[in-house]
């Protein structure tokens, strides 16, 4: 993978074009420990879990955005997301708001390109086999699915590795936040609804990828 992001890279110098063309690179997920992966590798730090889950170590992840004709080097914390680029290209690009389709949960980032902090207007979502809902310096997060699991409020800023429940501290918070999840588009989007024919075309797949009959 860093040969083939450097033959890239290298073509767009070659071209001219590296000063205005926008790079974006950043993992999918935290470190595996799969044994498909010889009991992985890596390793998230102080942030808790792996890949597959909801806690730090799975979800909060690096990420690198290069503009050199734009954006000065430059290093920040700030909650970002992959369903922030979509709307920060149309920001970019000044078209309007319907080039999007109707289930938007990003938002555009193009404040830290020049310096400054973005403030969110909605919290970010993650979905894999339970929930969890990043508002500001507040994680919820529910580990599995259904009405057994409890849900857990850490603070990020103070907490990072995510040791401390909060939830019997700030119980107002936990709701507000849990109506969030509920009510968020996670459950639209798993539905298709934001494919323009409102509905998922493709079947789930079950396989990994390299047994499917598509890929033999």
């Amino acid at each position: 993978m860093d040969e083939m992001i450097g033959q890239i890279l290298e073509y767009l110098n070659k071209r001219g074009l590296r000063e205005n063309t926008i790079v974006i690179f950043q993992s999918d997920h935290g470190h595996s420990t799969e044994q498909r992966t010889f009991g992985g590798g890596g390793s998230a730090g102080k942030f808790r879990g792996a890949k597959f889950s909801l806690f730090e170590g799975g979800i909060r992840v690096p990420g690198l955005i290069e503009w050199p004709g734009k954006i000065k080097p430059q290093v920040t914390d700030f909650h970002a997301s992959t369903m922030d680029i979509m709307p920060t290209l149309i920001d970019l690009l000044d078209l309007p708001k319907d080039s999007m389709l109707d289930v938007v949960d990003g938002e555009s980032i193009v404040p830290l390109f020049s310096g400054s902090t973005p403030q969110r207007t909605r919290p970010i979502y993650f979905g894999n086999k339970g929930m969890a809902v990043i508002d500001g310096r507040y994680k919820l997060v529910k580990i599995g699915r259904g009405k057994g699991p409890k849900w857990q409020l850490y603070d990020l800023e103070e907490d990072p590795a995510e040791t401390t429940d909060l939830v019997t501290k700030f119980p107002e918070r936990v709701e507000k936040m849990k109506a969030e999840a509920i009510s968020a588009s996670i459950d639209a989007s798993e539905l298709g609804k934001d494919y323009p024919e409102g509905k998922v075309l493709q079947p789930q797949r079950s396989a990994m990828w390299n047994k499917m009959p598509e890929y033999q």
